[in-house]
């Protein structure tokens, strides 16, 4: 089960096989659930670490009183964006930066966005100091993750279950991505963040593709474990996500979308 302050659920009635890929169906159900925050009046958004920028580019064209930026240290990642979403729109803009020091002055922003999966352990926490400082207070933070449902991937194999044992006993900077989304509020409330709201989207065996969460699976105990441990890992998983698929009703994964409230005096570990 997933924490139970993970409550209330949200959930969206939405299928994988209208989407190519994995990741294009993570993204859509990404979208549908930040749409809200962007749906009363005008306002500023930031969204660190955008990649191509699809997710700034559809709510620019959505919200044509609103600014969008999408901030990204891939150059050559924004140029794809530019070139797919920027032309003939005047309210989004691609910035090439790093997402701990955006260059952005104080209070900027009235909304930012992040996904701390994509981030190195040992950046999240300036990331999020960062965001404190270019967010106006009163303004909102959104973090997008995803946790795993451990206790749904009990060991087909003896590997399997000594990998898993390796992760757990990983140190705590590196363990923090296997459980990020439920671990988000509690670093948003030291940064000095208010009103933190936690919901989660349980996705199924439906939903998701065995070979695509085996590859999601393996990319994040790649960033917890070291290389030499991962020998046998894609072919563990792969046995295992097929054997759990017989079960459409798990939900193997959650969608977390962790959202603040900027504080008016807030304690942002050196952020302002």
């Amino acid at each position: 089960m997933f924490p139970a302050q993970t409550a209330p659920f949200r959930t969206v009635d939405l299928r994988h096989g209208a989407w190519p890929t994995t990741s294009e169906f993570l993204q859509q159900v990404e979208h549908l659930l930040l749409a809200p925050l962007v749906a009363d009046g005008p306002l500023t958004m930031l969204e660190v670490g955008c990649g191509v920028g699809a997710l700034v580019g559809a709510m620019a064209a959505a919200r044509p009183d609103s600014f969008f930026v999408g901030l990204d240290p891939d150059n050559e990642l924004l140029d794809k964006g530019r070139t797919s979403f920027q032309r003939g729109t005047s309210n989004l803009a691609y910035v090439q930066a790093s997402p701990v020091s955006t260059g952005f002055r104080d209070g900027h922003f009235d909304l930012a966005v992040c996904r701390p999966l994509t981030l190195p352990s040992h950046e999240l926490q300036p990331v999020l100091a960062e965001l404190t400082r270019v967010v106006r207070p009163g303004g909102t933070v959104a973090l997008v993750s995803l946790d795993v449902n451990w206790s749904s991937l009990r060991p087909a194999s003896r590997t399997f279950a000594s990998l898993l044992q390796a992760a757990r006993r990983a140190p705590p900077a590196a363990r923090a991505v296997l459980h990020q989304g439920s671990d988000l509020p509690v670093l948003l409330a030291a940064l000095g963040f208010e009103e933190i709201d936690v919901g989660v989207t349980p996705l199924t065996c439906p939903d998701l593709r065995p070979q695509d969460l085996a590859a999601l699976l393996l990319t994040m105990f790649a960033r917890v474990l070291p290389p030499p441990t991962l020998g046998s890992l894609g072919e563990a998983l792969t046995a295992e996500v097929a054997n759990i698929a017989r079960f459409p009703g798990l939900a193997m994964l959650g969608l977390f979308v962790v959202t603040a409230t900027m504080g008016c005096s807030p304690d942002a570990g050196g952020g302002r």
